[in-house]
Parts: C-alpha cells; structure tokens; sequence
C-alpha cells in the first residue's frame, strides 16, 4: 500500500511539474521579438617596422584596416600603450654598445608636429569604412641626430587595438 501510494504521489508531483497553466483570453493579435547581435569584427594592419634617416623625417606606412564590421556609433581605435617616453619620443638603442648609447625620434600625428602621448589614439576607424578618419593613421618620426655610431639602432612601440561607443 506505501508502495502504490509513493508512486501515486511521485506521478502527480511529475505529472504537476511538466503541466504549465496556460491563461487564454479572446485575442486576436500577439507580439513577438526577434533579435540577432553580430559582434564587432574587424581587421587592423599596423606596420611591423619602419626605418628612420639622421636629419631627415620618415613617415610610416599608414595603418589601415583590412576587414571592419562594427555598430553603428562603434570606433575602433588604435593607440600607442608602450614605447614613448614624456617628450613624445621613441628611444632606439644601438644593438650591442654602452648602455649610454641611446637617442630619441619624435613621434607625431603631422608633419613637424609636436610628440604624442602614451595613450594617444593614432587611428580611428568608424562604420564600415577600411580608410582611418582624417588626421589619424600614418605616423611620423623626427629625424635622428647626425654622427651617430655605426650599428643597428633599435626601439620598439607598442600598439592597443579596441572598440569606443
């Protein structure tokens, strides 16, 4: 008898469980939202290297975007998070000399132009657009002093890619 009355109580508890109470009125229309969100995909190229000249600007190939899908009000923004000291410079040292063997290259966003800040944005990308919005995207660097020691000169500058509502 305890057997048949567990089991009877086991299917009501299940038979109650799976039975959802449905309320019906007399309507006749409904509404249904229906949503789909694609992420944000894109692309950025920025250059790997770029050789500077003593006493003589270089500019850098442009950074450009190869693939951008993003939302609407969305940019994508490219700045420089590492490599660029409080004058706006980059240091390059000579491979293998003293430790005092160092000079600095200007960085700026224009021909001449003043040095960025850690943190600047250097290239904005917008929509659907592969070209960055105007004066962003191509960097320049200072021309390096004259006389300096023969060898391979190096620094490094480190870049930030992401999305700003």
């Amino acid at each position: 008898m305890k057997k048949k009355l567990v089991t009877g109580i086991l299917c009501a508890a299940v038979l109650a469980g799976t039975v959802a109470p449905v309320h019906a009125e007399n309507t006749t229309e409904g509404t249904m939202n229906v949503k789909y969100k694609e992420g944000n995909v894109y692309v950025i190229s920025i250059p790997s290297s770029v050789t500077l000249q003593q006493g003589k600007e270089t500019t850098a190939e442009q950074i450009k975007a190869t693939s951008m899908n993003v939302e609407p009000r969305t940019e994508v923004v490219v700045m420089v998070t590492d490599g660029i000291n409080e004058k706006g410079a980059v240091s390059l040292a000579l491979s293998y000399g003293e430790s005092a063997d160092t000079v600095t290259s200007t960085v700026s966003l224009t021909s001449g132009g003043t040095g960025i800040d850690t943190d600047t944005v250097v290239a904005s990308f917008s929509g659907q657009s592969l070209e960055p919005e105007s004066g962003t995207g191509t960097l320049y660097f200072s021309g390096l002093p004259e006389g300096m020691k023969a060898g391979t000169w190096k620094g490094q500058l480190t870049f930030t890619v992401g999305t700003m509502d």
